[in-house]
């Protein structure tokens, strides 16, 4: 252990220079990596599992998510509360978009025991379509 420090020691300015090189290089051919983000794409398309994802999608409007975060001091606030709905209602309508939920379109919202907010639906079963949940 003790000569491995000793040869790190000796040959520091390589080593730092190396480093600082292999970053720079990796860094530029970070620029060429392409990400796939379709998770099924990497299952067999006969998959019962990718089948059903594939018919859910059809059937109630697609299988995509986006979130939008907002970063305030205090998000309880008149002019806060306003932003937050005129851009939930700007995505509402924008092509492609099947539904919104954000802190101004929840049915419930209480303090919860640990002093943040619990955010609920006591009415979801009463809003699913008919006929959903049976066979």
């Amino acid at each position: 252990m003790k000569k491995i420090a000793e040869l790190i020691i000796k040959f520091r300015i390589v080593i730092i220079i190396g480093t600082i090189l292999m970053t720079i290089v990796m860094g530029y051919y970070l620029k060429n990596i392409k990400i796939n983000p379709d998770i099924i794409s990497y299952f067999p398309k006969d998959d019962p599992v990718v089948e059903l994802f594939n018919y859910i999608g059809e059937e109630y409007g697609g299988t995509q998510l986006a979130i939008v975060a907002i970063e305030a001091d205090e998000i309880f606030q008149k002019e806060i509360i306003r932003n937050i709905q005129e851009i939930t209602s700007d995505i509402q309508m924008l092509d492609g978009v099947s539904y919104v939920t954000s802190i101004t379109n929840v049915l419930n919202m209480k303090d919860d025991e640990f002093g943040g907010i619990e955010i609920g639906f006591q009415n979801f079963v009463d809003r699913l379509p008919i006929g959903c949940g049976s066979r």
